[in-house]
């Protein structure tokens, strides 16, 4: 995954090489976090992929035959199959190979995009669902180098912003939540689907800024500014570092993202603000998007639950990867990048040590709740389960290891 953003030349801006990525190797070169990492994401493709296909199911062995639909949620768990590829390339190419072939086979199967009346097959009739898997597809490109992922999601995000998906009023610019399909929709179900969702507008911008990075084409930084301009005056982006009602964690991250990355291309520090006061206000204890009760004495929380089903159980795992970035920006103020370790570590003690059960390993599953052993039961029709597992649990758990790995491996732990 790239980790470095160039400096571009924008109108009002003289180009400047930056390295914005904080890569200190100071501190000790243990492996804790990454032998977590290597469990818990050995878990999620061990219990909850389809290996012949590489797609991901959303209960371990899909035993709630309750994958049909997952699209956006492929994203996620493809994100941390790539971020663990990308760091074992060199430590254990081997099994990046393995992990690497499941990719290919998941890119092959269009990660499970279930509406098959489009191009490319990654084409999908909810907006939203287009811009996670366009990010998906450019984490590759960054960790592989492989100029056909650039290309497919430029493919994807080009297709996003044609202008039957376009919604341009009043209040600004901005990408509408999914097509109108039905032959004879009803006025509230043509309401609902121009709506301009946070969960869509920030993760396009995010792909645009990349798009623009790589590709230099005014276009795509337009409508990153445009994006950014609609959320701050129309789409819940408040002063206080909110993003949307409620706020939920993955929107949050995306804004982060968004923010950081429009900073280093033009230079305003407008960007770079709106991203401190977003990251403050995620990770505050006692606050909108962390569990009251749980402080680690440096006014940092636990994120919260943010509910077990088949969505909401994957929003932290879109968060934490940005917020990982956000730590290792050289230009984030050293008292925050601490304080985002400081919360990093709690999390992942919380749930890696405190509440994950090895014992039962490799059916070690994540709750969706971190300060709580996973031990659900779940009826469907007559049958009732013990232990089915989440996909998007697990995903959220193994993409906090993973990001503590990466944290560990840039000696920013103590």
């Amino acid at each position: 995954m790239k980790k470095f953003l160039s400096g571009i030349s924008v109108a009002g801006f003289a180009a400047m090489a930056m390295t914005v990525i904080f890569t200190s190797c100071n501190g000790p070169k243990s492996r804790v976090w990454a032998d977590a990492a290597d469990s818990c994401t050995f878990v999620l493709v061990d219990q909850f992929m389809d290996k012949e296909t590489g797609l991901f199911k959303g209960s371990a062995g899909d035993v709630l035959d309750n994958s049909k639909w997952m699209y956006w949620q492929q994203a996620h768990s493809l994100n941390v199959l790539v971020e663990a590829y990308e760091r074992l390339k060199a430590d254990d190419p081997e099994r990046a190979e393995e992990y690497y072939t499941y990719i290919l086979r998941w890119i092959d199967n269009k990660g499970n995009n279930w509406w098959n009346d489009n191009r490319n097959g990654f084409y999908n009739q909810f907006t939203d669902d287009m811009a996670w898997i366009a990010i998906s597809l450019l984490n590759l490109y960054d960790a592989t180098g492989d100029k056909k992922y650039l290309d497919l999601g430029a493919e994807v995000y080009d297709y996003m912003v044609e202008d039957i998906r376009v919604v341009e009023d009043e209040k600004g610019w901005g990408l509408c939540w999914r097509l109108v399909v039905d032959a004879d929709p009803t006025p509230e179900y043509v309401a609902q689907s121009e709506a301009r969702h946070a969960c869509t507008m920030v993760p396009a911008g995010v792909v645009a800024c990349k798009l623009y990075d790589e590709s230099g084409k005014e276009i795509y930084l337009e409508q990153a500014i445009k994006v950014y301009n609609y959320m701050r005056t129309a789409g819940g982006a408040d002063d206080n570092g909110s993003v949307g009602e409620p706020p939920l964690t993955y929107t949050q991250g995306a804004w982060i993202e968004l923010c950081r990355q429009l900073y280093h291309i033009t230079g305003e520090q407008k960007y770079f603000d709106d991203a401190v006061k977003c990251a403050e206000f995620t990770i505050q204890a006692n606050g909108r998007c962390t569990i009251a009760g749980y402080d680690d004495g440096n006014g940092n929380g636990i994120l919260r639950d943010e509910g077990a089903t088949e969505d909401n159980s994957f929003f932290k795992a879109a968060f934490i990867p940005y917020i990982i970035d956000f730590a290792m920006d050289e230009a984030t103020p050293q008292a925050l990048r601490e304080r985002i370790v400081q919360f990093m570590t709690y999390n992942a003690e919380t749930m890696w040590l405190n509440n994950v059960d090895r014992s039962l390993f490799p059916k070690m599953y994540v709750n969706s709740d971190w300060t709580k052993v996973y031990d659900a039961t779940v009826t469907v029709g007559d049958k009732t389960y013990v232990r089915p597992g989440s996909m998007g649990a697990q995903t959220s758990g193994a993409s906090l290891l993973e990001g503590m790995a990466r944290l560990e491996k840039a000696g920013l732990l103590k």
